[in-house]
């Protein structure tokens, strides 16, 4: 018998499904006598949603395609500072000058008031690029660039590859395929999918939605990096991180489905500034890390405790830690840049068993998710549109579904 939580969401996702596949009939709703079980689905390093508020027992099966696993209580790791052009590793801002509460839209909050510290209280260094009429776009701030467009089709990651060395666009033959950090450098938090708004700036890119018409989801517009999963996903199965610019949102992606399908996302590829996405960490004997290649500065230990994003926004901006009191919540990509991609609690090497981040650094627990400073607007049709914020996972990104590979528990909320 299902419980009244997952009926409902089984009946939220009759409506959802166009956007985004989600189904009664997909893994996460279990035919009888089937047990639920948490898939690594995404891989430590992918950037989901989470509920802002609520109960984690109101998602038994998760929520989705893939039945996400809900926390809603999540750890949190301060940053301050700011990145600039002149770094060799410049964060972008993400864009985002609105304001939100648990659930909408909110008047910019007052420093010591609720919500106070949030992405649109330090809106970070604004996106300036340049066409360069030759089929290429210039970030002026990363100093990569980039093809304008991906083309019409999407490829297989071994196609993405190798099309790279083949590519001739503007007549510059060293382009290749970006990593996670160079392609996530391109996402704004300004899209919504359901409004047909892309997570990239389509005044430069070309850009397009899933096409229902040839059985794609309107979210189907996933493009290739070339950052492989050094674990396993789903039910065992190797994996590459992609960027979503549909939904906003990072997840290894298996280059084989089932029944020995292909994959297809996009590719967009990229040359210059080879350095982006490589940190430069120094340890100040303080308690905090500053990577000089990006200008910020991190608090070496995390919260200890996972909270809800109302009390994460709270604990970063309340904070006088080794003597500074500007501590804030991280936006998302800021916080993608401390994610090592060479390590995953999952690696099939055991050298690179460990949380998703260089070891400096201390966890509070290493299948943590950790929130940022971002309201993505992309809650479920039974949530108010602000009721979803950005979290990376720095641990296993886990979903629920019949078998699985995940091999540790999820941790406990406080």
């Amino acid at each position: 018998m299902k419980s009244k939580a997952t009926l409902f969401i089984i009946v939220v996702c009759f409506i959802w499904q166009p956007l985004t596949g989600c189904s009664p009939h997909s893994d996460q709703f279990l035919q009888p006598g089937r047990q639920p079980h948490l898939h690594n689905v995404h891989g430590a390093g992918a950037q989901r949603s989470d509920p802002k508020t609520g109960n984690p027992a109101d998602y038994p099966a998760g929520f989705g395609p893939q039945g996400d696993e809900i926390r809603i209580y999540n750890y949190a790791r301060c940053v301050r500072g700011q990145s600039n052009a002149e770094r060799p590793y410049t964060i972008v801002g993400t864009g985002v000058g609105t304001h939100y509460n648990n659930d909408r839209l909110i008047d910019a909050p007052a420093p010591g008031t609720p919500f106070y510290g949030q992405n649109a209280d330090y809106p970070g260094l604004m996106p300036r690029y340049q066409s360069n009429s030759n089929g290429t776009v210039s970030d002026l701030n990363t100093g990569l660039v980039w093809m304008q467009s991906p083309g019409e089709q999407k490829v297989s990651y071994a196609d993405a590859i190798a099309g790279a060395h083949r590519n001739g666009t503007g007549g510059f033959h060293d382009w290749r395929l970006p990593t996670i950090k160079e392609l996530y450098s391109l996402i704004h938090f300004n899209g919504r999918s359901r409004e047909r708004k892309a997570y990239i700036d389509t005044r430069y890119f070309a850009f397009q939605f899933g096409d229902n018409r040839v059985g794609d989801r309107i979210i189907d517009s996933q493009y290739w990096s070339a950052t492989e999963y050094v674990g396993r996903v789903m039910r065992n199965e190797r994996a590459v991180f992609g960027v979503n610019f549909a939904d906003g949102r990072i997840k290894a992606y298996p280059p084989t489905l089932p029944g020995n399908r292909v994959k297809l996302n996009y590719a967009l590829y990229v040359r210059s500034n080879r350095a982006y996405g490589t940190n430069d960490f120094h340890v100040n004997g303080n308690n905090t890390v500053t990577d000089a290649a990006t200008g910020l500065t991190w608090m070496q230990s995390d919260s200890g405790k996972s909270m809800s994003w109302q009390d994460a926004l709270a604990y970063c901006a309340e904070l006088d830690f080794a003597g500074h009191d500007d501590w804030r919540l991280p936006d998302p990509k800021e916080l993608q840049s401390i994610v090592d991609y060479d390590r995953a609690p999952d690696a099939t090497e055991p050298g690179a068993r460990a949380t998703a981040i260089d070891p400096l650094f201390a966890v509070g627990d290493p299948e943590a998710w950790y929130w940022t400073g971002t309201t993505l607007l992309e809650a479920p049709p039974h949530l108010p549109i602000g009721a979803h914020a950005v979290y990376i996972s720095f641990g296993q990104a886990t979903g629920y579904g019949p078998g699985g590979n995940r091999q540790h528990p999820p941790p406990p909320h406080d």
